[in-house]
C-alpha cells in the first residue's frame, strides 16, 4: 500500500516535464477523445457491481499569501507559494501513510492548497475532526511565514493587476500584453505557478479561443460613478489609450482578461 501511495504521489503532479502547445495538442485530439471514452467505459465496467462502499469525503482550502506593509497600510501578493509548498510536502514524502495534511500546487504562485492527510469517513466522529484539521493546516502555513506575511482564505485578491501589487514586483520593463502565457493587459506571468501545467493551461485556452479570456462585470452606476480605465492603475488624467475599450471588453463593465482573476 505504501508503494502504491508513493507511486500515485509521483504520478499526480510531475515536478518536471514537457507540456504540449495547443498546436501540438490538435494533432492528437482524435486519440485523446477515443481513449478518454475507452477509459470511461473500462472504469464503469470495473466498478459497476461495487456495493456498500464506505462513504469517504474531505475538504480543500486554498490560501492566498500576502505581504503586509503596516507603515504604508498596503498589502501585496506574496509569490512564495512554490517555496512554501516544497516544505509543506515533506511530511507526505517522508511518511505518506501517517501525514496529517496533503499540500498541492494551485494556479497562482501566491497560493497553496491544503487537504486532510486522509479522507474522512461515515461516522459522526469524523465531523469533529474537520475544524481541528483545518486549524492545523492553517497553523502549518503560518509557521512558515515571515513577520510581514499573512494568509487569507478569500476567493480573489481585490487589488490584483493594480499598480505594483506583488512581492517581488513586476519587471520594470513589463508592457501590457507582452507575456507568453497570459498575454494580459493587467497581470504578469510571474503570478502563475511555475509548474508547467498552469502556464500551458493559460496559453492553450487563450490560443484555442483565439483571444484572451474575457470577463465582464457590470458596473452599477450612479451620478458619481466614474467610467473604467484599462491601465494598471487609476489616473486622474488617463491617456486616450487607457480609456479605449480593449477587444472583448463591454462598455460600463469591469474588464478582466486572464484566468488568474478567477482561479
Amino acid at each position: 500500500q505504501k508503494n502504491t501511495h508513493s507511486h500515485l504521489h509521483n504520478m499526480g503532479f510531475l515536478s518536471e516535464g514537457k507540456t504540449l502547445s495547443w498546436e501540438e495538442v490538435k494533432k492528437h485530439l482524435d486519440y485523446i477523445k477515443k481513449h478518454g471514452i475507452i477509459q470511461l467505459v473500462n472504469i464503469y465496467n470495473n466498478t459497476k457491481d461495487r456495493k456498500n462502499d464506505s462513504l469517504k469525503w474531505g475538504d480543500e482550502v486554498e490560501y492566498i499569501l500576502v505581504n503586509v506593509d503596516e507603515e504604508n497600510k498596503v498589502t501585496k501578493l506574496c509569490l512564495r507559494g512554490g517555496e512554501l509548498l516544497k516544505i509543506l510536502q515533506q511530511d507526505e514524502i517522508n511518511d505518506p501513510e501517517n501525514c496529517t495534511s496533503l499540500w498541492r500546487p494551485e494556479y497562482g504562485s501566491f497560493m497553496v492548497e491544503g487537504t486532510p492527510g486522509k479522507p474522512y469517513g461515515k461516522s459522526l466522529g469524523d465531523f469533529l475532526t474537520v475544524e481541528p484539521n483545518m486549524r492545523l493546516r492553517r497553523n502549518l502555513v503560518q509557521s512558515l511565514l515571515k513577520e510581514n506575511e499573512r494568509i487569507l482564505s478569500i476567493t480573489s485578491y481585490p487589488m490584483m493587476g493594480v499598480s505594483n501589487y506583488t512581492v517581488p514586483p513586476p519587471a520594470e520593463d513589463w508592457t501590457q500584453g507582452s507575456d507568453k502565457f497570459s498575454n494580459s493587459l493587467f497581470i504578469q506571468d510571474q503570478i502563475i505557478n511555475p509548474h508547467p501545467r498552469f502556464g500551458t493551461l493559460s496559453q492553450n485556452i487563450r490560443e484555442r479561443k483565439g483571444s484572451t479570456v474575457d470577463i465582464n462585470l457590470p458596473i452599477f452606476k450612479d451620478e458619481n460613478t466614474i467610467g473604467p480605465q484599462y491601465g494598471t492603475e487609476y489616473k486622474e488624467n488617463p491617456t486616450e489609450e487607457e480609456l479605449n475599450l480593449p477587444e472583448g471588453a463591454i462598455p460600463d463593465h469591469v474588464y478582466l482578461d486572464a484566468m488568474a482573476f478567477g482561479m
